[in-house]
């Protein structure tokens, strides 16, 4: 207690543990976006159809002819409601022309084979050769 006709000791700042604390908050908020943004997006990469395999399935676009390069599809489980191509065969270093044109022979190798989606960013790619998924 201070001495009689003494001001009173000044109250201590709280603004310092204020923003501490609204620090601390951010910083876990971003970290917590972080972690769902970055599971999000590694999710998007894992079921592109860059990464199909044999025996993976496709949901997405119709292939309206027996061959396609702009259809967008993703990897799926074969069981799922939405699957509607299954992979049976990929071909590497094929151009587009030739996987796309009308009587392409690239997945004459798989009898099954109903569609050709080719994949590529250059002059070549892969071809995956189809089959109805069902």
């Amino acid at each position: 207690m201070p001495p009689f006709g003494a001001p009173p000791p000044p109250k201590k700042s709280n603004v310092g543990k204020i923003i501490g604390i609204i620090a601390l908050v951010v910083v876990l908020l971003c970290a917590v976006c972080g972690i769902f943004g970055w599971k999000k997006i590694s999710d998007i990469f894992a079921s592109s159809s860059a990464n199909a395999k044999v025996g993976d399935c496709l949901a997405g676009d119709s292939i309206s002819d027996n061959t396609a390069n702009d259809v967008s599809v993703k990897i799926v489980k074969c069981d799922a409601a939405d699957a509607k191509y299954k992979v049976i065969g990929i071909k590497g270093g094929v151009t587009r022309t030739e996987a796309l044109k009308d009587e392409t022979t690239v997945c004459d190798a798989y009898t099954d084979a109903k569609y050709v989606l080719w994949q590529g960013s250059g002059t070549t790619g892969d071809a995956l050769c189809l089959d109805d998924a069902k």
